[in-house]
């Protein structure tokens, strides 16, 4: 083997592992929606420190949750799919909101109310 075949297999093996690097990379990457939100009681107060959880059936890596702040707002980044929401908060009983779609790139949900 001379020097010029060994630069040329070299040169096809790097290309080639940069392509497969590339290509699990680019299979892995997912876009993410932003999703934000407030969590409110009956008499629309925010609840504030309230958990509000995305469960996603198909694939629960892409599960994900939040908590509110003082003001009630809470905001995740999620990957496009079904999820489905619970809030739950002390004093307050546990929601379920079924089969919710995220497809947007940044979205906001209606008020989430705690009963």
């Amino acid at each position: 083997m001379n020097q010029t075949e060994i630069i040329n297999i070299f040169t096809k093996k790097t290309l080639g592992l940069t392509f497969v690097l590339s290509a699990a990379a680019f299979a892995f990457a997912q876009e993410k929606v932003g999703i934000s939100g407030s969590v409110v009681n009956k008499n629309n107060q925010p609840v504030p420190y309230a958990s509000v959880t995305f469960s996603n059936k198909a694939n629960k890596l892409f599960s994900d949750a939040a908590l509110t702040d003082e003001k009630g707002q809470y905001s995740v980044n999620l990957a496009p799919g079904n999820y489905d929401i619970s809030i739950e908060a002390i004093d307050y009983k546990k929601v379920f909101l079924i089969n919710r779609s995220q497809q947007q790139e940044t979205s906001e949900l209606f008020p989430l109310t705690l009963k």
